[in-house]
């Protein structure tokens, strides 16, 4: 797309494309291949009970999911499951507005792509409490410093 402006360029005529055309292609395929995870776990849940109702007996096939062990579906987690897919949805569309409406991909993916670790570093450390320490919170510090002077350069280098 940041070609498709360039005098002369074989991609002119992705020139009128918007990044929200992208969306439904990009949740498609996100939608398709999560749900090929879950029916591939369903799948395997059903094996491994099968197996388990033999006895441990290995079928025709020599198939032994000992490695799997079936798991247990909690429908209280659907609605919050759903509710975290939609906010995740609300997210992506704003990103790939984000990365349209500022400058350029090669800009502004850099910068779109390192936040969210920030984000959730601090949530890590204010909420959840998850790192402790003197040296380690040193260590995110330094972290979020190099992270900060590294979004800034390439914010400088348009």
């Amino acid at each position: 797309m940041d070609r498709a402006a360039e005098p002369d360029s074989s991609f002119a005529r992705y020139q009128d494309l918007q990044m929200l055309d992208f969306v439904f292609a990009h949740f498609s395929g996100i939608f398709l291949a999560s749900s090929s995870f879950f029916l591939l776990a369903l799948l395997l849940h059903a094996l491994a009970g099968a197996y388990s109702r033999r006895g441990g007996k290995k079928g025709p096939s020599g198939f032994s999911p000992t490695a799997f062990r079936p798991f247990e579906l909690y429908p209280a987690a659907l609605l919050p499951a759903f509710l975290a897919g939609l906010v995740w949805a609300v997210a992506m569309v704003a990103w790939f507005v984000a990365n349209q409406r500022l400058t350029s991909l090669a800009v502004t993916f850099p910068i779109i792509t390192a936040t969210p670790g920030l984000v959730a570093s601090l949530w890590g450390v204010v909420v959840f409490g998850e790192i402790r320490g003197r040296r380690n919170l040193g260590v995110l510090a330094a972290a979020f410093g190099l992270t900060a002077t590294s979004c800034g350069l390439i914010a400088a280098s348009r």
